[in-house]
């Protein structure tokens, strides 16, 4: 059965509903408080001239606010989407991985397309993205475990968009020897700061002493997770 794709609505109501929960949410969590109070300065200027007026499809209205926050603030990591159904109000049951999302990081492999061993020896291995470790770790383990005896190591990620920092951290065990810092996130509003560091014992051969190379372009992205935050009774629908 053909169903014709959703085109959400948004009406006046609905755009100053969803500006003003932006605001508050950057108040709120931003990491950076004086960076925050400048984008929703530059919001509340778009909105006082009345640029988002004529806009009436939720999804052009969710790019138009995420290009004039991003033009503040420079953070790829911050933006707005359009998501015409309803959400979990709960963050962590927003970070769960349902069944359908398993069903989904599963029947794409999680991201892994390619582990090869090339000409004199040497590794090949091309992911798009760092999937939840619950799901992705025993394919990561895979394919590490399939190039663990090569001479040299070559990651693709010329077309990974990021993920979670959890499974940037399980790949990288294989590449060090000894426990090693890898990076920590601070959240502003706990005042928590989570450390990742890689595991000293990983199942299989480590691939430590061996020259990796990593391959990047301009569509190489993040390694940390979104952290989604869903504004009450803003969904964009129609």
């Amino acid at each position: 059965m053909f169903r014709a794709p959703i085109r959400p609505r948004v009406d006046a109501t609905i755009r100053s509903h969803a500006t003003d929960g932006i605001a508050a949410k950057l108040t709120e969590f931003y990491v950076y408080p004086d960076t925050a109070k400048k984008m929703i300065d530059a919001l509340r200027a778009h909105q006082n001239k009345g640029e988002y007026d004529a806009i009436g499809n939720g999804y052009a209205f969710a790019t138009q606010l995420t290009d004039h926050l991003q033009a503040v603030s420079h953070d790829k990591h911050l933006r707005v989407e359009c998501v015409p159904r309803v959400l979990p109000k709960d963050e962590d049951e927003s970070r769960h991985v349902d069944a359908a999302m398993r069903a989904h990081m599963e029947r794409d492999n999680c991201g892994f397309e390619k582990a090869e061993r090339l000409e004199l020896n040497i590794g090949y291995l091309k992911f798009n993205y760092f999937g939840n470790p619950e799901v992705c770790s025993p394919i990561a383990t895979a394919a590490m475990n399939f190039l663990g005896n090569v001479d040299a190591l070559i990651v693709d990620l010329r077309g990974n968009g990021g993920g979670d920092p959890q499974m940037v951290a399980w790949i990288s065990s294989y590449l060090f020897k000894d426990r090693m810092h890898l990076n920590d996130l601070y959240e502003r509003k706990s005042g928590k700061t989570t450390e990742y560091w890689t595991q000293p014992d990983v199942p299989g051969k480590k691939l430590t002493g061996k020259p990796v190379f990593v391959l990047t372009s301009k569509r190489t992205f993040s390694g940390r997770p979104d952290k989604l935050f869903f504004l009450d009774q803003v969904i964009m629908s129609g």
